[in-house]
């Protein structure tokens, strides 16, 4: 269901422009939250939107109308996009492409992404340019190069060790989760022919030409790669393997696409291709929707790398623009926002010396308490100063909307029953005890964090009494002081009489909340912070509250930190589970009872 927020079209700064309604379903499937729709577009502008957040970054994401091919039916449709939304920054163009694999050893489901070569800026309009004679044909014309916020995020990319073996396959997953027809299709579906294999039109199936494909070496893995180069793109769909293997040798292409010709003049963009098929006359659609899944997890990857206020000020954007963009949850310093001492009055700053009136109208606005804010004042000197966090009900729901959307854990995965069942016993056993689950690596993250709230849903509807810290993606990341004041927040909650406050912040978390949990006698406590220093410093005083206080808490730890692995292991039977990533689609198998209704928390 969108969600209505009070946006305009100056707020959205990032593009995504697709060929096919399964690309941009790909596309779709990877938004954190969509906008409703109810914007004021001119009249002329015959596109079709979809308004959501994308990471840190508001989005706007198009396709071409259906029937619709080419650079002239792209171009109309990033040139409507550009007049009707003019803070966008740049476009991703997404999509599935035919592949050229004979220079490079690129395979069906691969994803291919355009990069400047030599004098080449990544895309290259292969049927536009100069006949000299039948055999040799020149291509003319210039072509924007992506811009430098965009090769920036990629070199980043690109050099983090971390993400070399695959870190696309948490984005497909939640594609899958939403459209089962993007699952990988099996590399026995992947098969080359060689270029003197010429279909048979007369035949639906290549079962008459696999004496004629190309042996490959295996792949240790299926995971997809990912290839940096030149794009062509062109008017005609190529499905000649001879055309495909000369003009990849000239010009060393990797893929072959229709659109991205027609937008680059347009505007600042970068192609992002997913390798469906290689170019020949054994072209078939079986790899299309899993294409369609890589290139968007790829693009949700580099928006990760690209900081929104980063792009906020580039490309000509003007200041009237960068005013606009919203910061939903505004910090106590920024001085686009001033908040007063009195919480009914707010103090106008423009960030820049012209008067725009609309502009101030949308700053005060903003000013007033958001639902998921809630506003502290805290002593810092001699000053009061407020301050506004995400209340635990907003980041609560940020955490539910990631589990339903990729659904890891209902029903529970058979490879996780070892957890499962020392779950229930933790759940179930008397007296004070710590669990600690520790990923076994960034894959792994979205299972530990879905694990760590169905917990939270479990022991809530048994009405036993919890306190919880998560750390879910937000539009603009969480901070120590907002998971501090979440745990605070519930302790008062629950403890009308604790004189446990927040106002007694003075900079430094650590010395202000020593009796964070003292409140506290039966309960159950889960936490899931990726912050290893807040971690650290929760656990100590947790750890505090049941040896020095006795204090009978149950505690369940997602840890991201060999330190914070190391402090749980010293507490009084302590147990440890590692938890493994998503297997693979076709080695994914789930139980057939929900294996939650069987444990029953108590203290």
């Amino acid at each position: 269901m969108p969600e209505k927020y009070p946006f305009t079209v100056s707020h959205y700064t990032v593009g995504i422009i697709c060929a096919l309604e399964k690309e941009l379903l790909a596309v779709r499937c990877l938004l954190d939250s969509i906008h409703s729709p109810d914007l004021v577009l001119p009249r002329r502008d015959t596109n079709s939107y979809i308004l959501g957040m994308m990471g840190q970054h508001m989005v706007i994401a198009t396709c071409l109308p259906a029937g619709e091919y080419g650079t002239n039916a792209a171009a109309s449709v990033a040139s409507q996009l550009h007049v009707s939304f003019p803070a966008v920054e740049f476009c991703l163009l997404v999509g599935i492409a035919g592949g050229v694999p004979e220079t490079n050893d690129i395979r069906l489901g691969d994803v291919v992404v355009s990069l400047p070569t030599g004098n080449l800026p990544g895309v290259i309009q292969y049927d536009m340019g100069k006949a000299i004679s039948e055999d040799c044909f020149i291509v003319t014309g210039s072509l924007q190069r992506p811009p430098r916020v965009l090769l920036g995020a990629i070199s980043s990319l690109r050099s983090n060790p971390s993400l070399a073996s695959n870190p696309l396959q948490p984005y497909i997953d939640i594609i899958v989760q939403k459209n089962d027809a993007s699952r990988f299709p099996g590399r026995e579906c992947d098969i080359l022919f060689k270029n003197d294999c010429i279909h048979d039109a007369s035949l639906t199936t290549c079962d008459s030409h696999l004496d004629l494909q190309v042996l490959r070496r295996a792949r240790n893995d299926e995971f997809p790669r990912v290839y940096y180069g030149l794009v062509a793109s062109g008017n005609k769909v190529v499905r000649d393997s001879s055309l495909r293997d000369r003009l990849g040798r000239r010009y060393n292409i990797l893929c072959f696409e229709m659109e991205a010709a027609g937008i680059l003049n347009a505007l600042p963009c970068l192609v992002i291709r997913g390798i469906c098929d290689y170019s020949d006359s054994h072209k078939s659609k079986t790899w299309q929707e899993y294409a369609a899944a890589t290139a968007a997890a790829y693009a949700k990857l580099l928006l990760t790398e690209v900081r929104a206020q980063r792009i906020h000020g580039e490309n000509g954007a003007s200041s009237s623009d960068r005013t606009c963009v919203p910061n939903c949850f505004p910090d106590a310093q920024d001085d686009k926002l001033r908040v007063n001492n009195s919480d009914d009055h707010s103090e106008f700053h423009p960030s820049n010396s012209i008067h725009d009136p609309v502009n101030e109208e949308r700053f005060k606005a903003r000013s007033q308490p958001e639902p998921h804010l809630e506003r502290e004042h805290f002593s810092g000197g001699d000053a009061q100063q407020p301050s506004m966090f995400r209340t635990p009900e907003y980041i609560l729901l940020k955490a539910e909307s990631y589990a339903e959307r990729r659904g890891l854990w209902n029903p529970v995965p058979t490879d996780a029953m070892t957890l499962m069942i020392t779950l229930k016993v933790w759940a179930e056993s008397s007296g004070p005890d710590i669990l600690v689950v520790e990923p076994r690596n960034p894959m792994a993250y979205p299972r530990a964090e879905d694990l760590a709230f169905q917990t939270i849903k479990l022991i809530s509807s048994r009405g036993q009494p919890l306190v919880w810290a998560l750390w879910p993606e937000c539009d603009k990341p969480l901070t120590s002081q907002d998971i501090t004041h979440c745990i605070t927040a519930q302790i008062r909650q629950s403890y009308i009489g604790s004189s446990i406050t927040t106002g007694q912040y003075n900079s430094k978390f650590y010395d202000t909340t020593s009796r964070l949990f003292e409140p506290l006698d039966k309960s159950f406590v889960v936490i899931e912070i990726k912050e290893a220093s807040l971690a650290l410093r929760v656990l100590e005083l947790i750890k505090i509250s049941i040896i020095d206080r006795q204090q009978s808490l149950k505690v369940l730890l997602i840890s991201y930190s060999l330190d914070v692995s190391c402090l749980a292991a010293t507490f009084p039977g302590a147990r440890k589970q590692v938890l493994n990533a998503v297997p693979p689609a076709k080695k994914r198998k789930r139980t057939k009872e929900s294996y939650w209704d069987f444990i029953q928390p108590r203290l």
